[in-house]
Parts: structure tokens; C-alpha cells; sequence
């Protein structure tokens, strides 16, 4: 094995491949999602007030149309991918759960 591209981030602690695999995202210490694109080998968008605290946690939608987030900052959010026409896609937060301790992992099953 072998690395064939590095990509400039933020302090990453969690990530996952959009469906495609063209994309990344990466959730950060600093509680922002980055969004890169793998063929450019640069990020594309970043969503800084994601979370107010450390993203220790990501998981696709069973469906592959968006995702979730645990967070440090006592939050689980739901997120959609969204389409632009000229720049291609983003995210969208939808909804959030409020907890009473940190969030350090997540899961979805598909029902």
C-alpha cells in the first residue's frame, strides 16, 4: 500500500465517503464539517458552526441521502445532501437532538 494524494484539513476525527466516492467529508475538532473533493485534491465547502464542539462521530443515511453527527457539544444532528445547480452539491442540517451528555458515537440501522 501506498498513499497517491494528501489533502490539506482541518484536525480531523471523523469522516466518511459520500456515496459516489468521489467526495469526503470530514468532521473536525473544531467542530466544522469539510466537504473535499477527491479528484481536485481540495476542499470544496466548510461548514463552520456544524457544532460548537468536537465531531467524534459520522454515519450515511441507509438510504445514502444525507447523514448524521455526534458531537461533544451534547448533539446528534441529521443532515441531507443537497444539489446546486453550478457547483454540484452540499449539505443541508435538517434537525437536531438534544442530549444531556456528549455524543461520541453513532449509528444508524436501515429501519
Amino acid at each position: 500500500m501506498y498513499c497517491i494524494r494528501t489533502i490539506g484539513s482541518g484536525y480531523g476525527l471523523s469522516c466518511l465517503f459520500v456515496p459516489g466516492d468521489r467526495h469526503v467529508i470530514v468532521g473536525t475538532k473544531q467542530g466544522s464539517i469539510q466537504i473535499f473533493d477527491l479528484d481536485k485534491a481540495e476542499m470544496t465547502e466548510e461548514i463552520h458552526d456544524a457544532h460548537t464542539k468536537e465531531i467524534w462521530s459520522m454515519c450515511l443515511y441507509a438510504d445514502k441521502k444525507g447523514f448524521v453527527t455526534a458531537s461533544a457539544d451534547q448533539t446528534v444532528k441529521f443532515w441531507s445532501f443537497e444539489a446546486l445547480k453550478a457547483e454540484g452539491w452540499s449539505v443541508v442540517h435538517t434537525r437536531t437532538l438534544q442530549l444531556q451528555e456528549d455524543a461520541l458515537a453513532v449509528k444508524l440501522s436501515p429501519d
